[in-house]
């Protein structure tokens, strides 16, 4: 199964005061896939706004996927969150996209865009996220 991984990743800068806050609830999140009419804007703070280039699939529900709670760590004076390597096979029908949205349904919050540089044909391949790869924070306290 051939693999595809992201060619970019933007950060919210509205999602940052909550990635930093160390009792955030980072559980319940899901990854959208929009379509390459997308155009990426980090000032968004609404996730709804941006799932209005959403595309979907039989493999990919609108709304999107749920995805593995955040890593939290403290190296020092700092907390990073990364996700959890995960991967996500796409195994019927093609479908195209180009990015990928990560975000808090509960929060109306975007957190994440990895940007795949236009994905077609995408029976049999998965997508991956390694956590050295896709970090989505890390914030000096000190």
């Amino acid at each position: 199964m051939a693999t595809v991984d992201p060619v970019a990743v933007y950060s919210y800068p509205a999602a940052q005061a909550h990635l930093s806050d160390p009792g955030a609830d980072v559980s319940g999140l899901r990854l959208a896939v929009l379509s390459s009419a997308h155009t990426p804007n980090t000032a968004q703070t609404s996730a709804a706004a941006i799932l209005a280039d959403e595309v979907s699939s039989a493999d990919w529900p609108a709304g999107g996927l749920a995805v593995p709670p955040l890593q939290v760590t403290f190296p020092g004076s700092a907390i990073s969150r990364v996700m959890s390597s995960f991967e996500i096979p796409l195994l019927s029908g093609a479908f195209a996209f180009r990015y990928a949205l990560l975000y808090d349904p509960g929060l109306d919050l975007p957190l994440a865009l990895f940007d795949y540089a236009d994905v077609s044909a995408t029976q049999g391949k998965k997508l991956t996220f390694s956590e050295t790869a896709t970090p989505l924070i890390s914030t000096d306290w000190s």
